[in-house]
């Protein structure tokens, strides 16, 4: 009786996120995890309740595993201080092996995804007298490209990576989110 009763309450929900977009971030752990199918299973059942769904996902757990592999040491892994050039290398090579996994998986569950380069980045610049090297700060987030991947039922899979207008990829600390769509709203995270 518990699982229609839990039904019933998950069902009131349904007609008020209808049409929404979630954003979903996911920690590198996570789609470590033998679990993450059940992840991927809930987003399938979220996409065939008509709910948008984006997935940012971070890199951590696989730029250290990463790190001990080719025997590299990071400047850190977590996303947070200076990104020297040995750690952005890790983080392009973790980032991409991750946003592959989660397309397999988006795959596996009948549903389409696609990688995005949406997140415009600047270099963090001179923080404190310290250069921050190849960290990033996120200055724009491409909102109406994200929006044509949501109404052609794409996924769109955002990885711990921005580029900026020449090309060059910087590691924003995406915890803090946010920035301005292309026609200057303001995009925060709640």
């Amino acid at each position: 009786m518990n699982q229609l009763t839990d039904l019933r309450e998950i069902l009131r929900y349904v007609p008020r996120f209808r049409d929404a977009n979630f954003v979903i971030a996911l920690d590198g752990a996570v789609v470590a995890d033998d679990n993450f199918a059940n992840i991927l299973t809930d987003i399938h059942l979220l996409r065939s309740l008509n709910i948008g769904v984006l997935l940012v996902h971070g890199a951590s757990q696989q730029i250290q595993e990463l790190a001990t592999q080719t025997g590299r040491t990071p400047s850190n892994t977590d996303g947070t201080g200076i990104t020297d050039e040995v750690t952005l290398d890790l983080a392009v090579t973790a980032s991409n092996r991750i946003t592959h996994e989660i397309l397999e998986g988006l795959a596996e569950h009948d549903l389409r995804g696609a990688y995005s380069n949406a997140l415009t980045a600047h270099p963090a610049g001179i923080i404190k007298g310290v250069n921050q090297q190849w960290t990033g700060k996120i200055e724009k987030i491409d909102v109406e490209m994200l929006e044509a991947f949501l109404k052609g039922h794409i996924i769109p899979v955002i990885p711990p990576l921005g580029m900026d207008g020449e090309g060059c990829t910087y590691r924003p600390e995406l915890r803090h989110g946010g920035g301005r769509s292309r026609d200057g709203r303001q995009v925060r995270r709640s």
